[in-house]
């Protein structure tokens, strides 16, 4: 499969909302139970804590085969309604034979980061966002083949971020990405990005896929 799934546009908190979000946990908002200034603050920083990018290895499996499937589960059965829950099982398989399979993809990619990009957005020991691509180098070109972000994290740059970094990993080589046609969210994400059709589509289990390019071509 490739990287066509659960993705969206997001946006960076401002510095003025985290100054509103301060503005009301001053001392004169806070009631005789309320926390104090002290602990509200404590609190923002840990729900708002910076999240980070770091490179993969092979222990990240089980996380990233959830937060995959879990995105997939939710924009093909939950929202679009294209697989039933057997056709899910059916086109996906066990969730344990996945999370071998990124074993070794993980594994291999680690050991070669200059061919393999394969990196998670983290914020303690929870994974917000995953990304997943490599370089052809017969064709000179950078195929970006999984972008994923956890459920509900819609908005929070997550998506932003693993793409942006992406693409400075890629340089000036041309990053081509197979997205299918019904998930209008990822397509917008992509063309907000630089990226347009090729007019090439690939059809696969009865959802057609277009593949696009920061090319064009």
């Amino acid at each position: 499969t490739n990287g066509r799934y659960y993705i969206c546009e997001f946006k960076k908190y401002s510095s003025k909302w985290f100054h509103n979000l301060d503005h009301r946990h001053r001392i004169g908002h806070h009631s005789r139970n309320s926390p104090s200034l002290h602990e509200s603050l404590r609190r923002q920083q840990i729900t708002y804590m910076e999240k980070k990018l770091k490179e993969t290895t092979p222990s990240d499996a089980s996380k990233i085969t959830e937060l995959m499937r879990s995105a997939r589960h939710e924009l093909y059965v939950d929202q679009l309604g294209v697989y039933t829950e057997h056709d899910f099982l059916r086109v996906y398989g066990d969730k344990r034979k996945e999370q071998l399979l990124w074993v070794g993809k993980l594994s291999k990619a680690a050991q070669n980061t200059d061919k393999y990009f394969s990196k998670v957005l983290t914020e303690g020991d929870e994974f917000f966002g995953f990304a997943y691509g490599w370089t052809v180098n017969s064709k000179n070109k950078v195929i970006l083949s999984k972008l994923y972000v956890k459920v509900g994290y819609s908005g929070r740059g997550v998506g932003s971020q693993l793409m942006g970094d992406f693409m400075a990993w890629a340089g000036s080589l041309p990053i081509y990405i197979l997205v299918e046609k019904s998930n209008k969210n990822a397509l917008t994400f992509y063309e907000k990005h630089g990226f347009k059709s090729t007019g090439s589509t690939l059809t696969s289990e009865g959802m057609t896929s277009v593949w696009l390019s920061n090319t064009g071509s």
